[in-house]
């Protein structure tokens, strides 16, 4: 049929004319045989399509099925399953940053999940942007398929399937986009819950962070809603991204704002993945993290140094934008969650200001910083450095300022001569001179407390001006 041989016709021994066959006979037979053929290509074309009807009957019920479980479920475990059985194949899905959500094994056991996962990874971090990537699975009849979950350029997750090379024909491909495609909606579903129950969230916390509480019982049932029990210790921190310079054109305008709008969505994605037990909502352009004392267990610095870095690695590897991240006092009532959430600020604040070599801090550790902060602009603050210090650093004989460096030092070491002519690798003799000049510049006697403390508020109200 079609130059193609599907079958033979075999003919016995002939009974009359000796046996032999004549060209009438040879033509009869090959008459037959096309008949044959003929009537052989169409039962084969029609078992294959009724088998083609049977699997896309299949295939519809599976479907249905698929789509009953983005209604009926919100995880993607039913829908992982089932997919599972459509392909008769272990199934994995993984999230955009390849963490992985569900999977159902057939005919593997769970020991062979981290094998899946390790080898998915690995692919799909060697090879971005692809349509499909493969795997072998250490033997020549299966392999590990993967595909992008996305949709107009939103990459939303990652399928992998452990199956058959030869399974690869148009009725394989349908099922793989109608699996991803089902996904791609329980993704799209999901997320629309999340920026709902977001937009709540971020209502709420608004109207917790207020000087004066007006409805502080709607406040408790918005924080029953999501299993947060506000009488608990907590502490606030705020966060807050440098996009630089706001462009003025209209385009200009609308790019800026998407790529908040994905930074945001981002943040939101890496905080969830850090430690769900972190509330975090918007205010403006901050984001507010609101963190349960019990996670950062004995030891605040080591839990906030690792939650910095674990969002520096994320924004360098996403958008590469600086970011500054103030931390709060505890609380211990409702009422002390907007002062926690002002002493964030404040340190924030204080971060930008003053420690530019450091881009997080916890409000405990600044002292009289935030004071001192609100002292900058002031007057009198300039008139009292003035006072105290201007005359060593304007000492003509003095080009180098090593007198105050020296008091500096000697302040530093609650004026101890031993310790400060150590610490300047100095004689005691000249350290005792340099003494002398000082209070002979600025007319104050050097064993008095009070004017020690004067000298050291000067010199911290000067590492936060320009003179």
């Amino acid at each position: 049929m079609n130059l193609k041989t599907i079958g033979v016709l075999h003919v016995e021994e002939k009974e009359t004319n000796n046996g032999i066959y004549t060209a009438d006979d040879l033509q009869t037979l090959k008459l037959m045989a096309q008949h044959m053929a003929a009537l052989i290509e169409n039962i084969r074309l029609f078992e294959s399509e009724k088998e083609h009807k049977q699997r896309l009957h299949m295939l519809l019920d599976y479907q249905q099925a698929l789509v009953k479980e983005t209604i009926e479920q919100d995880s993607f475990i039913g829908i992982t399953n089932t997919v599972s059985e459509l392909f008769s194949s272990s199934v994995l899905l993984f999230d955009r940053f390849m963490r992985p959500i569900a999977h159902s094994m057939y005919p593997l056991d769970n020991a062979d999940v981290q094998l899946l996962i390790e080898q998915a990874t690995y692919q799909v971090f060697q090879g971005r942007n692809q349509e499909i990537w493969q795997a072998s699975m250490g033997d020549t009849e299966k392999k590990l398929m993967i595909w992008p979950i996305n949709h107009g350029g939103d990459l939303l997750g990652h399928l992998a399937i452990h199956l058959n090379q030869n399974h690869m024909d148009d009725f394989f491909k349908l099922s793989v986009n109608i699996a991803r495609n089902i996904f791609y909606l329980q993704f799209i579903k999901q997320k629309l819950v999340f920026d709902t129950k977001e937009q709540v969230k971020d209502g709420f916390i608004n109207k917790l962070l207020v000087p004066n509480l007006i409805n502080e019982e709607e406040i408790i049932q918005y924080a029953n809603v999501f299993n947060w029990n506000l009488f608990l210790p907590h502490r606030i921190s705020v966060l807050s991204f440098n996009f630089g310079n706001k462009v003025e054109s209209e385009n200009g305008i609308i790019e800026f704002q998407e790529k908040k709008t994905l930074l945001f969505n981002r943040v939101r994605e890496w905080i969830a993945a850090f430690d769900k037990e972190i509330l975090f909502a918007t205010k403006g352009e901050l984001f507010i993290l609101i963190v349960p004392i019990s996670i950062e267990k004995d030891n605040p610095r080591e839990f906030w140094t690792k939650l910095f870095t674990y969002i520096q690695k994320w924004s360098k590897t996403e958008l590469a934008k600086p970011f500054y991240l103030g931390i709060g006092g505890k609380t211990a009532a409702i009422g002390d969650y907007f002062v926690s959430y002002q002493q964030a600020v404040e340190s924030q604040n204080v971060i930008i200001n003053q420690f530019k070599e450091s881009n997080f801090v916890l409000y405990d550790d600044l002292g009289a910083y935030p004071l001192f902060h609100h002292l900058k602009n002031s007057t009198s603050t300039r008139l009292f450095i003035k006072k105290y210090l201007s005359p060593i650093l304007n000492d003509s004989d003095d080009k180098n300022n090593t007198l105050f460096q020296t008091l500096r030092a000697y302040l530093n070491n609650n004026g101890s001569i031993k310790e400060t002519s150590e610490e300047l690798f100095i004689h005691r003799s000249t350290l005792q001179y340099r003494m002398e000049k000082v209070q002979s510049l600025l007319d104050i006697e050097l064993t008095s407390s009070e004017q020690r403390f004067n000298l050291q508020l000067a010199f911290k109200l000067n590492d936060i001006i320009d003179l």
